[in-house]
């Protein structure tokens, strides 16, 4: 309905209303992908599920952009909704033919569906996993809302290129969570994170010391920053579902409202940073990786005791 209304829009307003339509229906299956891998998996078979669908959905930011521009040479923009609209209906269809995951379901009368987000917020692990996890996404969501500006505007290149550049660090991120299936059960998660994090810290510095003048000082230190990402996220959404027993679905939910309300945020700041973009993105993956490593070393330690 969403992508059908947006394609209609004879306003930007109408545009905006569409959209955030679209992104309601797009939130739920985004947390309900994580309650159905905890209802089916459990240890070190769910991390490497996590990781798999890190994988799965890393395909769509790099293909997008550069299947988006090649619609745009072909039709409208209109056109790209209308597509959307049909990829939707392929998902509904999808959806028919899933087997319900949730073994034991409790019915929650409307005035009472608080209730399980209010208990999450009296969980401090959950809330401390899920803020650190967040604040760590920033630089990487900063990177989306200014990879346009920084690549096009910046660095002169056509939007053909622009797909095929940002399409490079979708596919950093594939790798890291390719590397994180396959050696999360040989290696600890604490190895795990303190490789995915050290990328993250090596490409922040490199954007903050390397000049700008070539598109592959900013390229490559991205690659690795969104290579850590892809190491460490599946690892993060497992420790924190795993902070809760019941209410899979209250966990992923706001757990996913969490992670893109620091998006949002952080989307908002990159946009008042000029022409320091790329320095900004790099202090905040330094900064937002150490806090991590630290936090993460703290509750660790408080577990062993």
């Amino acid at each position: 309905m969403g992508s059908l209304l947006c394609a209609g829009a004879e306003s930007t307003h109408a545009l905006i209303y569409a959209r955030i339509l679209q992104g309601i229906g797009a939130a739920g299956p985004s947390a309900l992908g994580f309650s159905i891998t905890k209802d089916h998996f459990t240890g070190p078979e769910r991390n490497k599920i996590l990781a798999l669908i890190a994988i799965i959905v890393s395909i769509t930011p790099m293909l997008g952009p550069t299947l988006g521009s090649w619609v745009m040479m072909l039709g409208s923009w209109q056109t790209i909704f209308i597509l959307q609209a049909v990829v939707a209906i392929i998902c509904i269809v999808g959806v028919f033919h899933m087997p319900e995951t949730n073994t034991s379901p409790r019915y929650i009368p409307l005035k009472k569906i608080a209730g399980p987000y209010l208990s999450l917020f009296r969980n401090p692990r959950f809330l401390i996993f899920t803020l650190v996890f967040a604040i760590v996404m920033s630089p990487f969501f900063a990177f989306i809302a200014a990879a346009a500006d920084i690549y096009i505007v910046g660095f002169k290149i056509s939007k053909q290129a622009f797909g095929l550049f940002f399409g490079l660090n979708a596919l950093s991120f594939m790798t890291g969570s390719f590397i994180c299936m396959k050696l999360v059960t040989k290696l600890n998660d604490a190895i795990l994170f303190n490789l995915g994090f050290g990328n993250i810290i090596i490409g922040g510095l490199l954007l903050i010391i390397l000049p700008h003048s070539h598109i592959l000082s900013f390229t490559i230190p991205m690659c690795l920053i969104a290579l850590g990402f892809g190491l460490s996220r599946p690892l993060s959404i497992n420790l924190i579902l795993e902070t809760t027993n019941n209410d899979t679905g209250s966990t992923s939910s706001l757990m996913m409202f969490i992670n893109f309300l620091f998006a949002a945020l952080t989307m908002w700041f990159i946009s008042l940073c000029g022409e320091w973009k790329m320095i900004t993105i790099g202090c905040l993956a330094v900064s937002t990786s150490v806090i991590a490593i630290v936090i993460l070393w703290s509750m660790l330690k408080q577990n062993k005791k």
